[in-house]
């Protein structure tokens, strides 16, 4: 199973990076010096495709949907020192105004990792309100939570975030979020 695991790890980061060279960032944030870039597209109507690239941390995620918002994922993961292949599941769903997204996936190690990100957009006037909360952990290493509040227009979004690792407050300022 390691090895076959391994196999299809190298096979994604292969085609992921092709395509992830051919994508354009479709998200752009600037947070306190950090700029995380993201990028999706679906390559057909059940597989789907997504880049992160936040700093040195880099991500690679190939999902085959199984319905009910419900999507299989195989993931790369590249931290700068070593390279993590993983599989797991992914869950989306959304409704007035509120969306939720959720990810759990676990290496040969068998460590877990969970990713959830709760948004919610309310119009005020001429502009979007936004909320976010992001939350990451790894059971066996860390837990990070980013928080954002802002204001969006068009493409644009700018607000004021505050990031907390392991349960400690980090950094807070201003971010800037363009979406192309």
């Amino acid at each position: 199973m390691k090895q076959k695991l391994k196999k299809i790890a190298v096979g994604v980061v292969l085609a992921a990076s092709l395509m992830y060279n051919a994508l354009q960032a479709q998200t752009i944030e600037y947070f306190n010096g950090t700029i995380d870039r993201k990028a999706s597209t679906q390559l057909s109507k059940k597989v789907g495709f997504f880049a992160r690239s936040r700093g040195n941390f880099n991500l690679l995620d190939v999902s085959y949907k199984l319905g009910n918002g419900i999507d299989a994922v195989v993931e790369v993961q590249d931290d700068g020192e070593k390279t993590t292949p993983r599989i797991g599941m992914q869950y989306f769903t959304s409704k007035d105004g509120f969306s939720l997204y959720a990810i759990a996936t676990t290496s040969d190690k068998k460590d877990v990792e969970v990713l959830t990100n709760l948004n919610f957009t309310e119009d005020i006037g001429k502009v979007k309100g936004i909320f976010n909360l992001e939350t990451i952990t790894d059971f066996d290493s860390y837990s990070l939570n980013r928080i954002r509040v802002g204001i969006a227009k068009d493409k644009y979004e700018v607000g004021i975030g505050r990031d907390f690792f392991n349960g400690k407050a980090g950094k807070t300022g201003v971010y800037v979020k363009i979406k192309f």
